[in-house]
């Protein structure tokens, strides 16, 4: 597995993108206890997520993330497709 890039955003979180040869992986956590990894079959995708956390952060990290990965994956794949030719 190799990082693709990772960044602390706003000093109360990390997130990492990584290359696992197979896909992608999102971690994030928190610097205390809380670490998630979710898997990608694309880089775009783990992208759009890290994105989406980042507007969960902006907005209110209490609400949280409306989509589970599977589901985000679908919502994702569509956005994405829609936004090219």
């Amino acid at each position: 597995m190799s990082t693709v890039f990772e960044f602390d955003y706003g000093n109360e979180s990390y997130i990492v993108v990584s290359d696992t040869g197979e896909g992608f992986t999102v971690t994030c956590g928190d610097y205390v206890a809380n670490e998630w990894i979710e898997t990608f079959s694309t880089l775009s995708l783990a992208l759009l997520r890290v994105a989406t956390v980042i507007k969960c952060g902006e907005v209110d990290w209490a609400i949280g993330l409306v989509n589970v990965p599977y589901e985000f994956c679908i919502a994702g794949e569509s956005f994405l497709n829609s936004q090219v030719n």
